[in-house]
């Protein structure tokens, strides 16, 4: 009989997560990772819609439980640096 444990997630699937989601339109500053079971993401977007794409798909991805974002991500229309906060859930 072989038990099945859960393992934690690595960084480099989370990463693999957000890369996944971002588009060649947005481009990262910086990922940090932690404390605890968070992630933050600094970056760059072309322009408001591919942000709002990009939050969204983050937001469908079942890996993050929780995605925030300032209102201040959506003042500029385009070349806008933006901010992302997540809760890692799976």
């Amino acid at each position: 009989l072989i038990s099945s444990i859960e393992q934690p997630l690595s960084i480099a699937r989370v990463i693999d997560a957000i890369l996944g989601d971002k588009g060649a339109s947005i481009s990262l500053s910086s990922i940090k990772y932690g404390p605890g079971p968070q992630v933050a993401i600094r970056g760059m977007a072309k322009d408001r819609e591919t942000l709002i794409a990009f939050i969204k798909s983050l937001q469908g991805n079942i890996m993050f439980g929780e995605v925030s974002s300032p209102i201040s991500n959506l003042i500029e229309n385009r070349d806008i640096a933006f901010s992302i906060d997540m809760k890692i859930v799976k």
